[in-house]
């Protein structure tokens, strides 16, 4: 029976002046069927191999019976060559050429399977190879040349599978190439060349389509991962994915390119040149883990004309360098892109915007580790939504210029190790918001930003975390941030002189906390109280045993807490103890006392929670206060 509707399915899929040409041409004139024994290859040249003799030029040449034709020298012709019709069927060619008026199919029908083999020779078909068109196909190609080919589709409809393998000195040239059209597709490449138009990875719903380069060269003007357009037979988008071993690939890629679509690209080595759009008219993500990824622009949150947009890029090691970085910016709105960068280098020569033109635009950038390096840098531009966040001390920030529009926010996030400086060496012009935030911060001064040019402008709202905070501009230079603690006077074990503690005993100690005019003690969270590490002494189900008294000599009241001496960290020869606390507004503050250790009791650790601040040095508090004493 011949296969009419392969012929109708490729027709369907061509340009008008392919569809011309076809119909000009003879009808094929006939079958003919591989019947060499399948326990052994045998020559696609011998006639007694098909049950109606050679294929010609307009013939269906079908391999279904499990057996494998060989080509290495010569020139085979075929109208259609249909490896796989219901069973399976397998051609190896090392040499020679094949010439197919129309299509090759591997594994035509559902349940069947073929495969080809090319490690030398060459290809010649203006038309289709369709690896996996209802059933399951292999390609492997580590040799030879395949070019003029119209179009190359792996796993063609619904429930179909499609692999391509190239490898070595194998090249492929077409106009166009699908990696999962409706079903799932898979194309290899460690070596060779490929090259094409246009690619698209993961086409309709309900494909999958992944593309893997570990080496070798791959060109092509332009990769659409997550669909690229549909039709009312085939609507939506499915999912495509890319992983960059190694190798070299030269592309314009479009990530997430239909609505419903998903695209995914992930850079682990080797170099990716081009326009990247991450999130273009849906959902795209490109992470990076090594490499390089060079070109003229890169979009993150791209077209929304299908409705909204998510685009996420994450830069873990790499390099990234580009003219332009654009997040967050679209010219029909409802874009939504981020990056976060946590490690390696990005260069970007020109401008670097976050968050566009319009207000429902959003764009962020969060860095946390590694190395920026920009232009000019934009923080919410015409309109648009941005946030630029700052997390840790871990990252090198330099702008030649910043401006922050009236819908851009700084985030400065203040950790244990402090945080890294933007480094502006032009002018910076604020605005917007800026909210500072805290996580294991120290007490100490942070500058956030400096301008070589000045700072002008301001902040319409800032945020700070307590408090406990204060900020300023220095010198119309320098953005800085303080985080000191409210200094409070204590008294270990009141009444006592010298302040004795035998860390063996299983008592406890008191503490003393003394009120004054600005600090009631009635304001205490008795449950952020620490006396080095140790909490105080409970004396039933939530409730800590304290008093109010009036212990010295002034007219305000004071708080007396009981600390578990066996919870207590104090270290050998230790001289004083630190209690830290906050107010029931957040405030935090600090006390020392002197004290002395009895008992040759040596040093405990034990493990427990510790709120912020969990220690301070008293030389460091003595500093701050200075500073801030001249500030004022």
């Amino acid at each position: 029976m011949k296969a009419k509707w392969v012929a109708n399915l490729s027709r369907n899929c061509l340009l008008a002046f392919i569809v011309l040409l076809t119909a000009a041409t003879s009808a094929p004139a006939g079958d003919t069927w591989w019947q060499h024994d399948p326990a052994t290859p045998g020559d696609w040249f011998a006639p007694a191999n098909w049950n109606n003799g050679l294929p010609g030029s307009f013939d269906y040449a079908y391999i279904d019976n499990g057996g494998t034709a060989m080509i290495t020298s010569g020139t085979a012709r075929a109208g259609y060559v249909l490896l796989g019709e219901n069973g399976s069927g397998r051609v190896v060619q090392t040499g020679g050429v094949l010439d197919p008026t129309y299509d090759i199919c591997l594994g035509v029908r559902p349940g069947s399977s073929g495969t080809y083999e090319l490690a030398g020779g060459a290809i010649y078909s203006s038309l289709f190879i369709n690896v996996g068109l209802n059933g399951s196909g292999l390609f492997l190609q580590s040799g030879g040349d395949i070019s003029g080919l119209y179009n190359v589709v792996l796993a063609y409809e619904e429930g179909s599978v499609g692999t391509y393998r190239l490898s070595d000195t194998g090249n492929l040239s077409s106009r166009y190439q699908n990696v999962g059209c409706r079903g799932k597709g898979r194309f290899v490449q460690t070596g060779g060349t490929n090259s094409c138009v246009t690619m698209t990875i993961g086409r309709y719903a309900g494909a999958e389509g992944t593309y893997e380069l570990f080496s070798g060269t791959l060109k092509v003007s332009s990769v659409y991962l997550g669909g690229k357009s549909n039709t009312s037979s085939y609507p939506g988008a499915g999912v495509g994915r890319f992983i960059q071993y190694g190798g070299i690939h030269e592309a314009d890629v479009y990530l997430g390119c239909l609505s419903g679509g998903d695209g995914t690209y992930e850079l682990k080595g080797g170099s990716l040149s081009g326009r990247v759009s991450v999130g273009c008219r849906h959902t795209g993500r490109f992470i990076q883990t090594g490499g390089m990824s060079t070109g003229h622009l890169t979009i993150i949150g791209d077209d929304a004309i299908d409705g909204p947009t998510e685009g996420t890029y994450e830069l873990h090691q790499g390099q990234v360098s580009k003219n332009y970085l654009l997040i967050g910016g679209s010219c029909y709105g409802n874009s939504r892109g981020e990056f976060i960068q946590s490690g390696g280098t990005v260069t970007i020569t020109s401008n670097l915007t976050v968050g566009y033109r319009r207000s429902s635009n959003y764009g962020t950038y969060s860095i946390s580790g590694g190395q920026l390096k920009t232009g000019t840098l934009h923080v919410a531009k015409e309109g648009g939504n941005g946030v630029f966040r700052v997390v840790g001390a871990s990252a090198r920030i330099q702008a030649a210029n910043y401006g922050q529009g009236s819908c851009g926010t700084l985030i400065s996030e203040i950790t244990g190790d402090g945080i890294s400086l933007i480094e502006v060496g032009g002018p910076a012009t604020l605005g917007g918001a800026w909210n500072v935030e805290k996580n294991g911060a120290v007490y100490g001064r942070f500058d956030i930003l400096t301008a070589g040019e000045g700072i002008s402008g301001g902040f319409d709202s800032v945020a700070l975390p307590s408090l406990n905070w204060t900020w300023g501009i220095e010198n119309n230079h320098t953005l800085w941030a303080e985080y000191a603690p409210l200094e409070i006077a204590i008294d270990i074990k009141p009444g006592s002189d010298p302040n004795s503690i035998n860390l063996g005993a299983k008592g406890v100690v008191p503490v003393a906390i003394f009120g004054a005019e600005e600090f009631d003690v009635h304001d205490v969270d008795w449950y952020s109280l620490l006396l080095e590490g140790a909490g105080p002494k409970e004396k039933g189900k939530d409730d800590i045993h304290v008093a109010f008294e009036y212990i010295n000599d002034d007219l305000f009241l004071d708080l007396i807490v009981q600390f578990s001496i066996l919870e207590l960290e104090l270290g050998d020869g230790a001289m004083e103890a630190l209690l830290t606390g906050s107010l029931l507004d957040g405030t935090e503050f600090v006390g020392t006392d002197a004290i002395r250790l009895v008992g040759g009791q040596k040093f405990r650790s034990k493990e427990y929670s510790v709120p912020e601040p969990a220690s301070a040095s008293l030389l460091l508090l003595g500093g701050l206060a200075m500073l801030r004493r001249r500030r004022k």
